[in-house]
């Protein structure tokens, strides 16, 4: 007999498969046009998904399934005068309309400050990492890491907030839905400040995420 957790699981690995390959087709992704993302893509992830149970599914807040949240560093005097070493990615390498890294003007950290921030295990970029931008008119952009950085190592700077879960399929779950248009709405809300307002990490925490039970 199947337990819920493995109906929910295999559900969700469907849905999030769909996603991704509709991620991948450029024709589906660009009928977002000058959209955050594509009303097409959010109905296809929804109808993928196991029916939800009469009362609805749970809302939890986002840092209660976060297993890390943190945000990055850069050199004091910035990263301009570096032309190799680690990545350093920043809220211009986040292609908001599909979710993915953009590897264009690329920056640099030495070598040595990245291991500095790897042995403290802070701020390191790993496959399925999800990174928000947290300040600034880019406030609330989104990305998956996927196979972009495989064999280079990379972290992120101070604009980022690096989210990360126990479980893989709920770290993807939580990026297709943070990616979708309720949940580009609830990052908007959480964007304080005038001109170069942001998003605090408290802030991140507290939004509410419908998730399915994986628990039981």
């Amino acid at each position: 007999m199947i337990t819920q957790k493995a109906f929910w699981q295999n559900g969700l690995q469907i849905a999030l498969k769909k996603a991704d390959i509709c991620h991948r087709d450029s024709s589906l992704v660009s009928q977002a046009k000058n959209n955050s993302t594509s009303p097409k893509l959010d109905k296809i992830i929804l109808e993928s998904l196991p029916t939800p149970p009469p009362n609805g599914w749970e809302l939890k807040k986002l840092g209660e399934i976060l297993s890390n949240l943190e945000s990055g560093k850069r050199p004091k005097g910035g990263v301009d005068n570096y032309t190799q070493g680690a990545l350093s990615l920043g809220g211009e390498h986040i292609d908001n309309k599909n979710g993915f890294i953009k590897l264009e003007s690329l920056k640099y950290v030495p070598l040595e400050f990245y291991k500095n921030y790897a042995l403290q295990n802070k701020a390191i970029i790993k496959e399925n990492d999800i990174l928000i931008c947290k300040d600034g008119a880019l406030s609330g952009k989104i990305a998956l890491v996927r196979k972009e950085l495989t064999n280079q190592k990379a972290m992120i700077n101070e604009h980022i907030f690096l989210l990360r879960c126990e479980n893989t399929i709920e770290q993807k779950y939580i990026f297709y839905y943070l990616h979708s248009s309720d949940g580009q709405k609830s990052l908007q809300s959480k964007v304080t400040g005038s001109a170069q307002g942001g998003i605090n990490q408290e802030s991140l925490k507290q939004i509410l995420i419908p998730l399915p039970p994986l628990e039981a």
